[in-house]
């Protein structure tokens, strides 16, 4: 025979080869020897043994039913089809893809799942060939990208069986975030490059309830009175870039007693670097303005004047129609009109103003009262400590001639008022000094029906 035989000729069966030799394999000993071919040509080869292949083999199709364990690389031009799994340690692919044709690909692992990018760990996300996501590394810091142009990223979840958007990011409108329902956390920082509202509140119902509502809720599982309930404070920088509170309102509870719960709201500001300076004060009892006592003065403005009231912060002087009270009460006036006008009660009673002793005393030294007189006039009245001084009485009301006076002397005062018929008032000193007049007052004109005096003179004698 050649070296090259045609093994398909041969019958291969149950060969029984005693001895011979094929390419220098000595054949026919006791004990079989492993045999060499160099080359075997076979339609069909079936080897129920090993077989120990040191060089190259080249196969069409390979049918194997047991286990290959092959030491080298395995270096298959065509496909590998393993319909039942592969098994191996590591897999490196030459290649850029796994394809799979049809169904779904699910990776199964024991430990956990690694995605390992040294291209700052990108991993996109397509579909059908168009990209709509990428997660990736940027810096020190991991970035989740919506790639589709104004594409919005949407965090949903299982609410009970139902489906929710929890939070929506809109980027159609610079990454604004709409969250289906609270926000609960311990601090929130809103900042902001330009002067846009930091904080919107929105309500779209269209009930008559209240709405949109801030609320401040101290949940203390021990109130206790003088808690402080929430603060709204401005702050801001000086000119050395210091930080200043130069406002605050606090709200704090006074009574937290059931069924007695009283409040208290302060608005304070800065004075003079000297921060927390209380503005108004609301408590349970009382509104108070200025309540540390620092020189601030009160103002109160009307549609045609300035100081309608004035309180003078550095002496406590009340003005109204004045920018500069000189008195513990000055009255000014805008036209030639009453400066104070004082209305009696509905019934006709009297109107009163009473100057009360200073000391302390629980009498009135001097009452001016003003009430009905007889037919229908009025009655002017000055008393001294509770007795009569001195009586005006207008007995047919106001006209346009000077009404007559009358007058009553007490026991022990010190003037006389006269009314003579040349429309004079007459202040005449008595009580051991004489009778003669010491002050005239002299009406040139009549009253008019304003209660108006148009001209009058005074004369001191």
């Amino acid at each position: 025979m050649s070296k090259a035989r045609d093994i398909a000729d041969l019958d291969f069966n149950a060969p029984d080869i005693d001895g011979g030799n094929i390419d220098g394999a000595v054949i026919g000993a006791t004990t079989a020897a492993a045999s060499t071919f160099t080359d075997v040509v076979a339609a069909s080869l079936d080897i129920s043994g090993n077989i120990d292949v040191d060089g190259t083999t080249n196969l069409d199709v390979v049918d194997i039913d047991g286990a290959v364990d092959m030491a080298s690389t395995l270096a298959v031009g065509g496909v590998v089809t393993a319909n039942a799994g592969v098994v191996v340690d590591n897999i490196t692919i030459d290649g850029t893809q796994i394809d799979l044709s049809s169904g779904d690909l699910t990776l199964d692992v024991a430990g956990s799942i690694i995605l390992d990018a040294d291209s700052d760990g990108r991993t996109f996300f397509f579909d059908g060939g168009t990209e709509y996501g990428l997660v990736g590394k940027a810096s020190n810091s991991l970035f989740l990208k919506s790639s589709i142009s104004d594409g919005d990223i949407l965090f949903q979840g299982n609410d009970g069986g139902s489906a929710i958007t929890a939070l929506t990011l809109d980027m159609s409108d610079g990454g604004e975030a709409y969250f289906a329902k609270n926000i609960h956390a311990t601090s929130a920082f809103l900042t902001k490059t330009n002067n846009d509202p930091n904080l919107t509140l929105i309500t779209t119902d269209a009930d008559a309830n209240a709405g949109p509502s801030l609320v401040l809720d101290r949940n203390s599982a021990s109130p206790a009175d003088g808690d402080v309930l929430g603060q709204i404070s401005f702050n801001g920088k000086n000119d050395a870039a210091e930080a200043h509170n130069y406002a605050k309102i606090e709200a704090r509870i006074v009574d937290a007693s059931n069924a007695t719960e009283d409040g208290r709201l302060e608005l304070m500001t800065s004075v003079a670097t000297e921060e927390g300076i209380s503005r108004i004060l609301m408590n349970a009892t009382q509104t108070v303005v200025n309540d540390n006592s620092k020189d601030l003065d009160f103002r109160v403005e009307s549609d045609n004047m300035t100081h309608a009231l004035f309180v003078q912060g550095n002496d406590g002087k009340v003005g109204v129609f004045t920018a500069a009270p000189r008195s513990t009460l000055e009255v000014g006036s805008t036209n030639s009109k009453h400066g104070i006008q004082l209305n009696g009660g509905p019934n006709g009673t009297a109107t009163q103003i009473h100057m009360i002793d200073g000391k302390g005393g629980a009498f009135t030294t001097l009452t001016i009262d003003v009430q009905l007189g007889g037919a229908g006039g009025y009655m002017y009245q000055v008393q001294v400590a509770g007795t009569a001084g001195c009586k005006f009485q207008a007995g047919g009301g106001y006209t346009n001639s000077i009404p007559n006076f009358s007058h009553h002397v007490a026991t022990g005062s010190g003037f006389t008022v006269t009314s003579p018929s040349n429309n004079l008032i007459r202040l005449v000193a008595q009580s051991g000094v004489g009778t003669h007049p010491v002050c005239e007052i002299k009406m040139t004109q009549s009253l008019n029906a304003n209660h108006d005096q148009d001209n009058v003179t005074i004369t001191w004698s």
